[in-house]
């Protein structure tokens, strides 16, 4: 890093260096988790600059929420070392046409950006792949790259995945998959190596923490008194849209991260009203519980100003709601769609061996995941209404989360105090609306 940061003439800092003996160390996957104005995605681009220079016929890829701000932070790299390091110097040579923004360096070695898309990625093996700020990625785009980008380092032992970036809306995806790996149940400031291939740089709160007192941000913030003031810090606290919103930024705090309670419910109840009139076309998902015992049809859309409806259809029988979910598609020659495991299969089963058989769309662990988490960003965005449905209700009063260790995030049968069976059907419906093709609104009366 440091051979890195004097090429740009960029001054680093100790925690800055630490971050740079860690990914000397070579983690397959490293993620870093540093409140704003820390200095990580300098400390980071001086140190993949620094491997480039150093270690010839290095190829890295970097990316970030988006290729235009991939472009920015590129631009910024191009300026210092137009600065600092020119090609006259020895510095590489700089390209910069439309779509193939690069720096290649005269021992062979490559840099150069792409979209945030698994298209991108694809393609000759890379020893680096860097993403900044990829909380910003929805879940179901993050886990495509993932699974793009691996493979690249079949041909390269020493390749290496760094993720940058601060807490994100949903506890789902790449990013917190590497974190929460990486943590191994650790919270607060940790910085190491806890899990077989995946090392953290983590500058958090611990859960307990009060989020305006001065010292905890003294404490879990590296930048204050080097990159930045208390006093700068101070001043964002008092411009954030709400506690949460600032300690997310500046204290690492991820929501939920202190209560298993997946919904809010000042959240929910904000999204309660009357029985909306469902268009033409709509989701209909149904869930089922693990024992059988009770399942769940629901109805999910968005109107014409994008905003997310649920509507219980019917909590009950899981036979009943077989027949209730079959009428329904036959009637609006709609798909029904489920999370395809456990007690659903047999509900899916009873479908297909009906006369004529309905259209089904059954989603695995990456949909359902998706599913969920657009669940909880149109709840916290003030975007979902649902009428008062005393079963949708104590779902979403009990529903709680569970933690997979590949994919993010899921409600949980077992954690959760009750049946949640329609929240789950509900978020499946939402992304099976999603999904449909686009087609004219017609207004029908409820069906429910």
């Amino acid at each position: 890093m440091s051979a890195g940061a004097t090429r740009l003439g960029f001054e680093m800092h100790p925690h800055q260096l630490e971050l740079g003996e860690l990914l000397d160390d070579g983690a397959t996957t490293t993620a870093v988790q540093w409140p704003r104005r820390a200095g990580k995605t300098t400390a980071v681009w001086s140190w993949l600059f620094g491997r480039c220079d150093l270690e010839p016929d290095t190829n890295i890829i970097v990316t970030a929420q988006t290729r235009q701000k991939a472009r920015e932070r590129w631009y910024d790299v191009k300026r210092a070392i137009e600065r600092s390091w020119p090609e006259v110097a020895g510095g590489p040579k700089i390209r910069e046409g439309k779509g193939d923004e690069s720096f290649e360096f005269q021992n062979g070695s490559r840099l150069w950006i792409v979209a945030p898309e698994s298209g991108s990625v694809r393609g000759d093996a890379v020893d680096v792949v860097y993403v900044d700020e990829p909380q910003e990625l929805s879940t179901e785009v993050s886990l495509d790259i993932k699974q793009a980008v691996m493979p690249l380092f079949d041909t390269r032992p020493q390749g290496q995945v760094v993720l940058s970036g601060t807490p994100g809306k949903v506890r789902a995806g790449w990013y917190w998959e590497a974190l929460s790996t990486g943590l191994a149940g650790r919270t607060g400031i940790v910085r190491g190596r806890y899990a077989k291939g995946t090392a953290v740089s983590v500058y958090a709160a611990q859960p307990d923490d009060a989020w305006d007192d001065d010292d905890v941000l003294l404490r879990v913030h590296p930048g204050i008194g080097t990159l930045t003031t208390l006093g700068r810090i101070l001043e964002r606290r008092e411009e954030a849209s709400s506690p949460l919103a600032f300690a997310m930024e500046y204290l690492g705090i991820w929501p939920g991260t202190d209560d298993s309670r997946a919904i809010d419910p000042a959240l929910w109840a904000a999204g309660a009203g009357d029985l909306a009139e469902k268009p033409r076309r709509f989701g209909l998902a149904f869930d089922v519980s693990p024992d059988s015992s009770t399942a769940a049809l629901v109805a999910g859309w968005r109107d014409d100003a994008g905003r997310a409806h649920l509507e219980l259809l019917l909590h009950g029988d899981p036979r009943a709601v077989a027949k209730e979910a079959y009428r329904l598609s036959v009637k609006y020659r709609l798909p029904i769609a489920y999370d395809s495991i456990g007690a659903n299969l047999e509900v899916a089963e009873m479908l297909a061996r009906s006369k004529p058989k309905p259209k089904t769309t059954p989603m695995g662990t990456k949909d359902v995941v998706t599913a969920e988490a657009g669940l909880m960003s149109v709840l916290r965005a003030g975007e979902l209404h649902h009428p008062d449905q005393p079963a949708m209700n104590t779902a979403a009063a009990g529903v709680a989360w569970r933690t997979l260790g590949d994919s993010g995030q899921l409600f949980g049968r077992r954690a959760s105090t009750g049946d949640i069976t329609p929240i789950v059907a509900g978020s499946v419906a939402l992304l099976a609306f999603d999904r449909l093709p686009a087609r004219s609104a017609i207004v029908v009366a409820s069906v429910a």
